[in-house]
């Protein structure tokens, strides 16, 4: 997801985005999320905030059959808060969520009654008198990770700097900025892939799958 452009004060940084392609022909892991600007922040003390970790990559691969009835999550980090340096003005911004990684299962037989699961991290919140809140990590459901809440003042910062929520299916939400772009919430993190590979059509009956699943049958 994007952050605020260039404004009069620190503008937010950009989610990570997808990597690799829907058959993950070269199996990686999500793209991390953007650092925020510390704006005036003494780093020393009240350091930038670090965008979140991509996801991890998982292959399963077994010759007869693969059934899997547990968790596999693959989600992304979420971005941390903006700075707030109390001897400043300009505080910092949000950093981006991370995006999903990848996850790939291959069998002649696939069965998925659990999750998978490759959801993009929330991005962090950018910080006015109080520091920006982190975005949350990318989960093991079809919920979009949380999006970090703006610091606090007399303004409804709290909203308006908020970053934005883990994507879910493709790119990640964008972070919503005040009218002057300052100091704003870093974007979610894209979705990441997920990839079943069998002879003939894989079961995933009661299964929960986000992003939804790329499948060939062709093994």
């Amino acid at each position: 997801g994007m952050g605020c452009g260039a404004g009069a004060g620190t503008a937010g940084v950009n989610g990570g985005g997808s990597t690799g392609n829907a058959q993950l022909s070269t199996l990686a892991g999500g793209s991390g999320g953007g650092r925020g600007s510390p704006g005036q922040c003494d780093i020393n003390n009240y350091p930038a905030a670090l965008g979140g970790a991509g996801g991890g990559a998982v292959r399963i691969t077994a010759a007869s059959s693969i059934s899997v009835a547990g968790v596999i999550n693959a989600g992304g980090g979420g971005g941390e808060g903006g700075c707030k340096d109390p001897a400043q003005v300009n505080s910092g911004s949000g950093a981006g969520g991370g995006a999903g990684g990848a996850v790939l299962v291959e069998s002649l037989a696939v069965t998925i009654t659990g999750t998978l699961a490759a959801n993009g991290g929330g991005g962090g919140g950018g910080a006015v008198l109080t520091a920006g809140g982190a975005g949350g990590d990318g989960l093991a459901s079809t919920t979009a990770a949380t999006q970090g809440a703006g610091g606090n003042d007399t303004n409804g910062e709290v909203q308006t700097d908020r970053g934005g929520a883990g994507g879910t299916s493709g790119k990640g939400g964008d972070s919503m900025s005040d009218n002057q772009c300052r100091n704003t919430g870093g974007g979610g993190g894209g979705t990441g892939r997920i990839y079943l590979r069998s002879r003939g059509a894989a079961s995933t009956g009661g299964s929960t799958i986000s992003p939804n699943a790329t499948a060939a049958t062709n093994l």
